[in-house]
């Protein structure tokens, strides 16, 4: 005697004398759930992908100004947003740093700080993002 494999998928036929288990046929239900795989496989993919692209961030000082600005109009705004909402005129480092967090800087906050030339104050201040803006703004003080 034969012993009859687990799976329900196969049959057991016999021809000329000899016993021979057969793979049932595919039925329309397992071909919907093999084409419902495949786009969940792509899906899952395309979504991967698409994490990936957008945890490209900011990276250096003039990524950081080129987004702020384009995502805020001006680097004004973004400063009085982002950076300095209750207008006390400075940022340390730490408020810093969480600051970049919420904005998606991905790069090196150290290096950032020193690039906009912070460090040697030890605050960041409007004119370190954006002189211009911040000449204007003393002439209305």
């Amino acid at each position: 005697p034969t012993s009859r494999p687990c799976s329900k998928a196969r049959s057991l036929r016999v021809e000329s004398g000899e016993e021979r288990w057969d793979v049932a046929t595919p039925t329309r239900n397992s071909d919907y759930i093999r084409s419902c795989s495949k786009v969940q496989v792509m899906d899952r993919s395309i979504r991967e992908e698409d994490k990936i692209n957008a945890d490209v961030g900011m990276m250096n000082k003039d990524e950081l100004l080129l987004q702020l600005g384009l995502k805020y109009g001006s680097l004004r705004k973004a400063w009085s947003e982002v950076f300095d909402p209750f207008d006390s005129g400075k940022i340390g480092f730490q408020e810093f740093c969480d600051r970049m967090r919420n904005v998606g800087f991905l790069g090196d906050m150290k290096e950032c700080w020193s690039a906009l030339g912070a460090e040697r104050e030890g605050v960041l201040r409007l004119r370190h993002l954006d002189p211009r803006s911040d000449e204007l703004m003393q002439g209305f003080r």
